[in-house]
């Protein structure tokens, strides 16, 4: 398990939860003035990527959850992969029973720290 924060980069950044929420800090010149961080959490081999820590809450709160209901929808005339849900991109081995409880060890040391966890330059 390791846990970082690196300051927002549009060209190495990129909200795999909500890419309309977070499309670029950098535009405005107002957001770019505050530093924006980006948290990591790798798990098991596997990369967390996070805009927000309020993003790693809701995380967490999909991996605390044991079972899962059905996420099949109606997506009409588009394409899978634009109608899919972030968990639905995560890699299954990390939802088994087996590296779940890692991955939420993991994300809640990364809440716990929140702002103070460590910093990395790329």
């Amino acid at each position: 398990m390791n846990i970082w924060k690196e300051r927002f980069d549009p060209s190495r950044h990129e909200d795999r939860m909500d890419s309309s929420k977070h499309l670029d800090y950098a535009a405005d010149p107002h957001e770019s003035l505050r530093t924006h961080w980006v948290y990591f959490a790798e798990v098991a081999g596997f990369t967390f990527e996070f805009m927000s820590l309020d993003q790693a809450r809701e995380c967490l709160r999909y991996f605390e959850q044991r079972l899962h209901p059905s996420t099949r929808a109606d997506i009409g005339s588009a394409y899978h992969w634009e109608m899919q849900q972030w968990y639905e991109r995560i890699p299954g081995y990390l939802k088994s029973d087996r590296n779940r409880p890692e991955v939420v060890r993991a994300l809640k040391t990364m809440l716990l720290d929140g702002e103070s966890c460590p910093t990395r330059t790329p």
